[in-house]
């Protein structure tokens, strides 16, 4: 049976996605990436550091507001954002704001809660966990970037919605990571 190693707590180094072969900072993959791994861009160099965290609850958020089932299911008698909903730049403002979070500041952690995480925990619901999720795209992507947190996560595999947002190169995958990491660092 296949899975994925995001199970826990973990970070996607830099050297993680690219687009084609360029990497953060304008690294070439082909200077850098070896078969036994990359030899830049590593979390070996990332020091501990404490932050501020902020959760943006955009589950809570559909909840309140009443959301049908296009946008709110339950699985095994969890709550949990639909497939492939797509986090919009107006949830991310009304559930900070239902939170009363006020901004996001430069170095903070922020963090989606969309109750996806616990479709992972049962081998009935592992297919549909890794085929799709709820998340952001580019807008809200773009949008924190702005605001500079040190961290973009979620109870999600990906963070973004996928499937991915149609653009104009079918090749072009997981363009959240691309923004996030390879532009933005």
């Amino acid at each position: 049976e296949g899975g994925t190693y995001q199970i826990a707590t973990q970070f996607d180094n830099l050297s993680h996605v690219g687009v084609g072969n360029i990497f953060y900072n304008g690294y070439d993959a082909r200077e850098f990436a070896k078969p036994t791994g990359t030899t830049k861009l590593g979390m070996e160099h990332v020091k501990p550091f404490v932050t501020r965290g902020v959760i943006i609850d955009i589950l809570d958020l559909k909840i309140s507001q009443g959301a049908g089932k296009d946008v709110v299911q339950t699985v095994n008698g969890n709550k949990m954002l639909t497939n492939s909903y797509r986090i919009t730049l107006e949830d991310i403002q009304a559930a900070m704001k239902r939170a009363r979070l006020g901004k996001i500041q430069a170095g903070d952690v922020v963090c989606f809660r969309t109750g996806w995480h616990t479709l992972g925990d049962d081998p009935a619901t592992y297919t549909q966990y890794l085929a799709t999720e709820p998340g952001i795209y580019l807008r809200e992507a773009r949008w924190l970037v702005d605001h500079r947190p040190a961290l973009v996560t979620a109870d999600t595999w990906a963070l973004e919605v996928l499937p991915g947002m149609p653009t104009s190169d079918p090749g072009q995958l997981f363009t959240v990571h691309q923004e996030l990491i390879v532009k933005n660092g």
